[in-house]
């Protein structure tokens, strides 16, 4: 096995140990795969072999890291007191926390996709689903600062203002965005 791999070293190195990571979902974390080839190389091992298991222990140590963050980052918005809210690259909504669901008297589930437009005041549901649309497509931040939402359980009315701003990835590519609302007053 040590063999093949030190007779295939270039093909690895150009091709399979950036489709590793990339099965591993650290890619968007890795900033260039070229690095790799240093990476594999003996450097205080007695062969490349050495250098696989080098780098695979990295790899690994990466993604236990990013998944951490993630969950303590998922936590922090689900506990947090005001309504935030995430969306897909398309603007479809793919997680609100408590206080989302509080604000607007449903549960998670009902918010996803497109769902949370069900809670915009009828007034308001044209004006703002329109802006929210228009800011996904033109992948900018989204600010509005008026706009009524109803409580689908009490049918209390709440006066919002919201916040979203744009995710990218480190290629510039739109991951979705992430959104705060602060309501303002209750009618």
């Amino acid at each position: 096995m040590t063999e093949w791999i030190m007779n295939n070293l270039t093909t690895i190195v150009g091709s399979g140990a950036g489709l590793a990571l990339l099965r591993l979902g650290v890619a968007p974390y890795v900033k260039k795969f070229n690095k790799m080839h240093e990476m594999l190389l003996p450097n205080n091992g007695s062969s490349a072999f050495d250098g696989i298991k080098r780098t695979e222990t990295k790899v690994n140590h990466i993604s236990d890291s990013l998944q951490m963050i993630s969950a303590e980052h998922r936590a922090v918005m689900y506990l947090a007191s005001e309504p935030i809210f995430k969306t897909d690259a398309l603007g479809r909504c793919i997680f609100v926390n408590r206080a989302y669901q509080d604000m607007v008297g449903l549960p998670a589930i009902d918010c996803l996709g497109e769902g949370w437009a069900r809670a915009i005041h009828p007034d308001d549901a044209e004006r703002v689903y329109s802006m929210w649309m228009q800011s996904i497509k033109s992948e900018t931040e989204f600010n509005m600062e008026s706009y009524k939402m109803l409580h689908q359980k009490s049918g209390k009315v709440s006066i919002c203002s919201c916040r979203a701003t744009i995710t990218r990835d480190e290629d510039k590519k739109v991951l979705g965005s992430v959104g705060v609302v602060i309501i303002k007053a209750q009618i």
